[in-house]
């Protein structure tokens, strides 16, 4: 652990302190090119397969599938009959490699802005959850084992950033990254939602699943701003270390 620990510090301190090139079997695009956006939209694709097993270099982790810890979701007030509060642990999501990229938009003026918009066929989340509530006149008060499979995915995901100089390069460091999940389906399958009741689990289960619109309404968003505080953060091991200038050249 000790060991690690070192190891992670010099990385810190060598990331910050230089600019590296881009990871190896990442494709760039130029900025003048009438097809910038469309070659763009390959580069991600191609970007999110070559770093599917992670980065050491740059402190990456596996993308696909990609872990995480913890986070929560608390649906929005204003429903007295629709009221979750949930959070997922050990969390493992799959499909994010798959993505199909359908158009990209850009700005590189006095601050940096990155906008696609994307479908994957079948996006995953499985994981441990706890959640209390209440689902019309059922109080909820449940833990184990979920699963949340979502079908035919628009993905959109809005980036904004700020550029700073480093070492006489530019580079940019996100502040902000939105995700919206479009799915066309969904299903659920929560186990144990009511402490030693199995029926009135899979009674609920049905329901989640018949109104799996106004489930994913309101449960989804919270988790779609956990989801984009992580991935900015992995988009930033990028951003931050290699010139602007060398992912999106002039």
């Amino acid at each position: 652990m000790r060991i690690f620990f070192v190891s992670s510090v010099i990385l810190c301190i060598v990331l910050s302190t230089h600019s590296i090139s881009l990871p190896t079997g990442l494709t760039t695009c130029k900025r003048s090119d009438a097809d910038f956006n469309k070659c763009l939209s390959k580069a991600i694709e191609n970007s999110l397969k070559t770093l599917r097993d992670g980065n050491k270099e740059f402190g990456i982790p596996v993308i696909d599938p990609f872990f995480i810890d913890y986070s929560e979701s608390t649906t929005p007030d204003g429903n007295e009959n629709f009221f979750l509060r949930s959070s997922l642990r050990n969390t493992i999501i799959t499909g994010l490699t798959q993505i199909k990229v359908l158009r990209t938009a850009t700005k590189f003026n006095k601050s940096f802005g990155l906008k696609l918009e994307g479908k994957i066929d079948r996006f995953s989340i499985i994981g441990d959850y706890t959640m209390n509530g209440k689902v019309l006149l059922l109080a909820i008060n449940g833990e184990g084992k979920c699963n949340v499979t979502m079908n035919d995915v628009i993905v959109v995901a809005d980036g904004r950033g700020k550029y700073f100089e480093k070492n006489q390069n530019t580079f940019v460091e996100l502040h902000s990254l939105t995700i919206k999940l479009k799915p066309k389906h969904v299903s659920y399958n929560f186990e144990n939602l009511f402490k030693n009741n199995k029926e009135l689990s899979r009674t609920l289960n049905d329901f989640m699943n018949e109104q799996w619109e106004l489930v994913t309404e309101n449960l989804i968003p919270g988790y779609e701003e956990n989801f984009g505080r992580l991935f900015m953060k992995i988009a930033n091991k990028i951003f931050t270390n290699v010139p602007t200038n060398e992912i999106f050249r002039e």
